[in-house]
């Protein structure tokens, strides 16, 4: 029997007089996508940002693999496999593609001076993120603009590299907040195919 990923028991969330969420319950099965259509001001930023951690919830719970979180920080929820886009993209802009989904590699060691000791193993790690990365960029058909600063990219590019970013923190769900507002219906397509892509390739 299939478990669900996420699963979200009536979820409650108000700011002063305005009632956003009204008892929202909903289960995300694995290895599935799965969207969620409302019109603007409808509440879906707000769900998104009560599950992965933004908002805490008046009421209801929020679990992700089985495991009560809610109202779990942002950073706990990332390191348990939970990862999110926002609206706009949040891209460090002066810093190419490439450097843009090093950055969130869990498992790079970082800089340091008992690092420098390791130099082999430093290398190998670097090496491995590199690689990763490039697959990334392959799958998200941005293998040509590696080296441009985000700055420099489209709107729908942008949205890619954060989805690849996401990504590479080997997250188990990505929640994607309005992942084709703001792009021509053309790319719309291609974003939606590349993450069908992704979900055959990593599940």
């Amino acid at each position: 029997m299939q478990t669900n990923i996420l699963s979200v028991q009536g979820i409650t969330k108000s700011f002063g007089d305005l009632h956003a969420l009204d008892g929202i319950s909903l289960d995300v099965p694995r290895q599935k996508v799965s969207i969620l259509i409302g019109p603007n001001g409808s509440g879906k930023t707000t769900l998104i940002n009560v599950i992965s951690g933004i908002y805490k919830p008046d009421a209801g719970k929020v679990r992700f693999n089985e495991k009560d979180v809610t109202g779990s920080p942002p950073y706990q929820l990332y390191q348990m496999g939970m990862a999110r886009t926002f609206q706009i993209p949040a891209l460090f802009w002066k810093l190419t593609v490439l450097e843009n989904l090093l950055v969130a590699e869990k498992s790079n060691p970082g800089e340091s001076f008992l690092n420098s000791l390791l130099k082999g193993r430093w290398i190998n790690s670097e090496t491995r993120s590199v690689e990763k990365a490039s697959r990334m960029l392959g799958l998200l058909g941005l293998s040509r603009v590696w080296d441009q600063p985000c700055y420099n990219l489209s709107g729908g590019q942008m949205k890619l590299v954060e989805i690849g970013r996401a990504l590479m923190s080997n997250a188990q769900i990505l929640l994607l907040d309005e992942p084709v507002s703001g792009v021509n219906p053309t790319l719309a397509h291609e974003i939606f195919s590349r993450i069908l892509r992704l979900r055959d390739e990593f599940g």
